[in-house]
């Protein structure tokens, strides 16, 4: 069995109550050093703790983001598939600044 790796550029529609989690962005110090926070935990009252990430917003959301996206599919024809949950792992466009 082969696997080949795609990549492709999608436009996603997200439905009005979508989940969106952005990863946890470490504080630095003057010497940029990471703070290690007392606790990183997870906050046992977010519903959506296991999804990953902390929770975001849609202002959160920027092109050349690699995601990880929960789809949910329109019973009407043609069908229509929308972002029901969304998990931002790496924001591309940053990592080309840094380079």
């Amino acid at each position: 069995m082969t696997y080949k790796n795609t990549y492709t550029d999608l436009e996603i529609s997200l439905v009005e109550n979508a989940k969106i989690r952005i990863p946890f962005k470490p504080e630095m110090d003057e010497k940029t050093k990471r703070i290690k926070p007392e606790s990183v935990r997870p906050d046992p009252k977010d519903p959506d703790r296991r999804l990953g990430g902390i929770k975001g917003t849609e202002s959160d959301l920027k092109e050349k983001q690699w995601i990880v996206v929960a789809l949910g599919a329109t019973r009407e024809k043609p069908v229509q598939f929308r972002a029901t949950a969304l998990l931002v792992v790496a924001d591309q466009s940053r990592e080309a600044e840094k380079k």
